[in-house]
């Protein structure tokens, strides 16, 4: 059966919503609300449109359904557009015309470093004399007494030079370890024997100057993204011809 549709107004349907049926069904995302969208509404409540149903609850119904509609295709590049101004606006500088951002990390890892040295273990010893003294003793006939016959004093040092015939006694060996260093960087985390991060941010003006720029920024804030999705949504669906009567629910 073929579904009956009437032309109404769009104050029609517009004055049948209440606030919280704006705020269900009309906001766009986690950042459009309906209301903002309902205000550009009622900037064009004198325009047409055909709806089907037999009642104004109906009505209302199927304009809800050609906007959900409408959204389903086009959500995506409204949030997109509105984001990407939104982050224009807090977070870039109006008077630059250009903006760069550079990130440079190094790693390093030399890991446990072993050197191994081969020498002729080849030395010489030196003893000191500590001065020792011997003394010789006699007695003689006449006498028991003990008397000093010779007498003889050391003195001087004594070198020992030695070389090892044993390869294994010649070899020497040094081990250099790290310590593995950890950092994040943008939540990422690195881990290297050494890390090294630079970070650089410029920005300026290069091909315009700073009025040319301003001018231009003033010129984009004049425009409403929002405003702009709406209306498209609004000359596909509805349209404006002076006043033509609304059609009769029965």
């Amino acid at each position: 059966m073929r579904v009956k549709r009437h032309l109404i107004q769009m104050e029609t349907i517009l004055s049948e919503m209440t606030p919280e049926y704006v705020l269900d069904n009309y906001g766009i995302g986690e950042i459009i609300s309906g209301d903002a969208v309902y205000s550009i509404f009622l900037q064009h409540m004198m325009r047409y449109c055909y709806l089907s149903g037999d009642t104004i609850e109906a009505a209302v119904s199927s304009f809800t359904t050609l906007w959900n509609n409408w959204l389903y295709y086009r959500e995506a590049e409204i949030t997109a557009a509105i984001s990407a101004l939104m982050y224009y606006m807090n977070d870039i500088d109006p008077v630059s015309d250009y903006r760069m951002s550079e990130s440079e990390i190094r790693l390093e890892n030399d890991g446990d470093k072993t050197v191994t040295t081969k020498n002729k273990y080849d030395y010489t010893s030196t003893e000191t004399a500590n001065n020792p003294t011997t003394s010789r003793y006699t007695t003689t006939y006449d006498s028991t007494a003990d008397r000093l016959e010779s007498k003889s004093v050391s003195s001087g040092s004594t070198e020992t030079h030695v070389v090892a015939s044993d390869d294994t006694k010649n070899v020497k060996t040094a081990t250099t370890s790290h310590t593995t260093a950890s950092m994040t960087i943008d939540d990422t985390s690195y881990q290297a024997d050494y890390i090294h991060h630079l970070k650089k941010l410029r920005e300026g003006n290069i091909h315009k100057s700073p009025a040319e720029i301003t001018k231009e920024t003033i010129e984009l804030y004049k425009q409403s993204v929002l405003y702009e999705f709406v209306y498209e949504f609004l000359q596909k669906y509805t349209f404006y011809v002076g006043y033509m009567g609304e059609g009769e629910f029965s």
